[in-house]
This record gives structure tokens, C-alpha cells and sequence, in this order.
């Protein structure tokens, strides 16, 4: 699997992991019905500046006009990718590297807004696997609880399209259609990988953005969330575990060995 992608590669690798043709606008639908963000190649010639917040005299300039690092990219968020899908462009002010080179009080854009088109798009592998994941959860019939539904409803992890065609019976059953392991099983499943047990617990109370993909079930007070296993260690499998050290775990959870299997054949790619 290549790195990065442009939409006619992400779509050729999507219809070989799916084994269906793929379209640029189902592309676009599940990024925009998922929240996942995307990229694009910018010109040469784009420029940032660094703001920075001083207190009392509100955003200052502190570094104007500097060239973007070799092999930056401009970061799409969902909305602007909906923009792109619809009106054929977007215009974008976040390169993609501001994480990793801001600080405390400064905030990195581009100097000017920068137009991006179709064409312009480029999706990175590690985005490709989770639109994968979601498309497998979709055919296994997952639906997700939601707290912006009322209560007992639940949603699916998709747009319509995804889902195979489901009986009257089985739309409407509520925790049969569910699959997901509950924080203490992922805590000893995973225990030591990437974190030791107790820092498990607190970051599954609060998930980083690279885990919410994981969860299929978000707990309230009196219940718990549900974790999907697989999808946990693809994400930690971008994080550097290594694919023996994910065996190990599926050796206890033998119930998710075999989407386990699936999905690390991909990996091994």
C-alpha cells in the first residue's frame, strides 16, 4: 500500500481490500459521514506565518511569510472536504504539520488561503485502513449508540449505502447487533502495549483521536463502553507494535481471532 494516495489510487486500493468497485463520491461520503480529515498537495510557493496570542493586544505575527516544509501538505477538516464534494473546491488556511511545530500561545496557517480541487487530494494510508475498518464493520451489521440520538436509538458506522440489506427483525434489536469488548478486557488485553494497565484506564476514559475510531459503544453512567479489539491493534500497529506482539493478544480473545486474521494479512502487506 502506498504511503500517500491521490483518489484514483485510493479507490483502486479500496475496491482490492473491499473487492468492490469504488466511486470518488463514496469516498468523500464516509469522510464527511465519519469526521475524517484529509489532505492536499499545496504549490511550492504557499507560505505561513506564525501567530502568536499576546494577552491585552489579542493575535500578533511573529514569523510572516515563511516557506512551507518540504513535503508539507494543507489539512482538510470534515466540513471543508463536504465544501470540496459538493462545489468541486475548498479553500484551506491549516497546514497539516501545525501539531508537530506549534507551541503553547502560537497558532501556524497558511499566509494566504489556499484553493484546493479534487485533484489536489491526497489520502495517507493510515486514513485508507480506518475507511477499510469501517466498511468491514458496516458488512458485519454494526450499529453504534449515539447521545445525540434519543435514548435506545441507535446509528450506523456508515452511510446507508455500506449496509447490506437488513430484515425488519434484525434493524430494530438493540445489543444483539452489537460487538465490542468491555475497558477492564482491553486493559488485560492489551496491558503494556504502547501503555502500562493503568494508564490504559485513563486513556480509554478519554480517548485520543487515534482510539475513538475503536469504540463502537460509548458507555454512560451506568454502562460500559464497547471497544472493538481488531481495531484497537490496527491503531497500535500505526504506533509502532509489532505484529507478533498483536498475535499474542488474540491468543486470549479467541472470539475475534478470525477478523483478527483478516485484517493483520492486510497489515502484512
Amino acid at each position: 500500500m502506498l504511503t500517500i494516495s491521490t483518489i484514483p489510487e485510493a479507490l483502486a486500493e479500496l475496491e482490492k481490500q473491499t473487492g468492490r468497485a469504488w466511486t470518488d463520491s463514496e469516498l468523500f461520503d464516509v469522510a464527511t459521514a465519519r469526521n475524517i480529515e484529509l489532505h492536499a498537495a499545496v504549490p511550492r510557493t504557499a507560505k505561513v506565518i506564525v501567530q502568536e496570542y499576546v494577552k491585552g493586544e489579542g493575535f500578533k505575527i511573529k514569523f510572516p511569510g515563511m516557506p512551507i516544509r518540504e513535503g508539507g501538505w494543507a489539512l482538510l477538516y470534515p466540513w471543508q472536504v463536504k465544501e470540496l464534494w459538493v462545489g468541486g473546491e475548498t479553500f484551506v488556511n491549516s497546514p497539516n504539520d501545525r501539531n508537530d511545530t506549534e507551541r503553547e500561545g502560537e497558532y501556524i496557517l497558511f499566509a494566504e488561503p489556499v484553493r484546493v480541487t479534487r485533484e489536489q487530494i491526497r489520502i495517507g494510508c493510515e486514513t485508507l485502513r480506518n475507511i477499510v475498518n469501517i466498511w468491514r464493520s458496516a458488512q458485519a451489521g454494526r450499529w453504534v449508540e449515539d447521545k445525540s440520538y434519543p435514548k435506545g436509538m441507535r446509528h450506523q458506522r456508515g452511510p446507508d449505502w455500506m449496509f447490506p440489506q437488513l430484515s425488519e427483525e434484525n434493524s430494530h434489536t438493540n445489543s444483539e447487533a452489537v460487538k465490542g469488548i468491555e475497558k477492564q478486557r482491553v486493559i488485560a488485553a492489551f496491558e503494556d502495549l504502547h501503555f502500562n494497565g493503568a494508564r490504559w484506564g485513563k486513556t480509554l476514559g478519554a480517548p485520543p483521536k487515534w482510539l475513538k475510531p475503536c469504540r463502537v459503544i460509548q458507555g454512560n453512567k451506568t454502562t460500559s463502553s464497547l471497544w472493538n479489539p481488531v481495531q484497537i491493534a490496527v491503531a497500535l500497529y500505526d504506533k509502532g507494535i509489532s505484529i507478533k506482539k498483536l498475535d499474542a493478544v488474540f491468543v486470549h480473545l479467541k472470539d475475534w481471532a478470525d477478523e483478527w486474521q483478516a485484517a493483520s494479512e492486510y497489515l502484512r502487506e
